[in-house]
């Protein structure tokens, strides 16, 4: 796990020679510390214990005397109970034939790591229903998909190549989610707001806590074909940050399937399906683009498709996020109103 903060840039995480399964850049995060202990065993415990017996007091001491100049800041808790995050889930990952199982097996999944519980009705339409997951009994969250057509109409495209692909999913007329075509070259002063996308669509992502962009890597991706990538993600983050969505987490998934995938060699301007140079991955979809993205946090994992593998690890950092916004929101509000 590779973290990502102001303090050094993404080459700088680079190099240190072991095999890094993700990126993380979330300036809420005090350091390596604190990123150590989400994702430790201890942690896990501790939520647990907290979830179970409902008493916080001894959980929020345990884990910010673990951090340095904890101050009175809050720490966040298990979260099964406080606040059910609201997740969405779209992209040409979850539609490509290679990593289109990444939904079934999320929604199907039924085991200590992930464990699909309960429905979530949408809006009219269809929009906004998905699935209520529970994550290894620490977190419980609702999962939206946005698929651009039905299952029927998809399956009839499957001919088409990847790159023309990626190139319809912008035209309104191949995808129900857009009202108006997405520009292949969108940049940030394109148009005001957001008019690409449908207003159902709209009126959903404000209500999110966080966006998951999926994309196949099984291939290399060259630069030229990642810009239908980056106009697809950052509309979407623009009709997001229409509501009070500007610091709404992003995650991308890298999927690829490691049983099927073929190695193949890197170089300056590709993505190595297999090695996942997730630093060129982030700089060619535009995360490094301080501009766009501002304070938004962000992180990148690999996914193995056949496995699951990286998929825990992703949720974690991004719930543990959620919750710990929050809990601190909850904390100034009390004390405010205490005064």
């Amino acid at each position: 796990m590779c973290l990502v903060d102001p303090d050094f840039g993404l080459e700088g995480q680079e190099g240190h020679g072991s095999r890094c399964r993700g990126l993380i850049h979330d300036r809420t995060l005090r350091g390596p510390k604190e990123l150590y202990l989400l994702y430790s065993r201890e942690y896990e415990d501790a939520i647990k214990t907290s979830n179970e017996k409902s008493d916080l007091v001894k959980f929020i001491d345990y884990v910010w005397s673990r951090l340095s100049n904890a101050n009175s800041i809050p720490t966040p808790t298990g979260g099964r109970d406080d606040h059910r995050a609201r997740l969405a889930l779209f992209g040409p990952g979850i539609e490509s034939q290679r990593t289109k199982f990444l939904v079934r097996r999320l929604v199907n999944a039924h085991n200590n790591t992930v464990n699909a519980v309960d429905f979530v009705p949408g809006q009219a339409g269809g929009i906004g229903s998905g699935v209520r997951i529970d994550l290894k009994k620490l977190y419980t969250f609702d999962l939206i998909c946005l698929y651009t057509n039905s299952k029927r109409i998809r399956e009839a495209e499957v001919e088409i190549d990847l790159e023309n692909l990626r190139s319809r999913r912008l035209l309104a007329s191949h995808n129900r989610l857009l009202v108006q075509d997405i520009p292949e070259d969108l940049n940030e002063d394109a148009s005001p707001g957001c008019p690409w996308i449908c207003s159902t669509v709209l009126k959903l992502l404000p209500t999110l806590d966080g966006i998951l962009f999926s994309i196949d890597t099984t291939e290399t991706i060259s630069e030229a074909e990642a810009a239908p990538l980056r106009s697809e993600l950052f509309a979407v983050l623009k009709g997001v940050a229409e509501g009070e969505g500007a610091n709404t987490p992003l995650l991308v998934l890298s999927c690829k399937d490691k049983s099927a995938a073929t190695d193949v060699t890197m170089n300056n301007n590709h993505v190595n399906g297999n090695n996942a140079n997730l630093v060129h991955l982030a700089k060619i979809l535009g995360l490094t683009d301080e501009k766009r993205l501002k304070a938004r946090p962000w992180g990148i994992f690999e996914i193995d498709i056949a496995t699951m593998e990286g998929i825990e690890e992703s949720l974690l950092w991004l719930l543990y996020h959620n919750q710990k916004q929050k809990t601190q929101l909850q904390y100034h509000v009390q004390s405010a109103t205490s005064q």
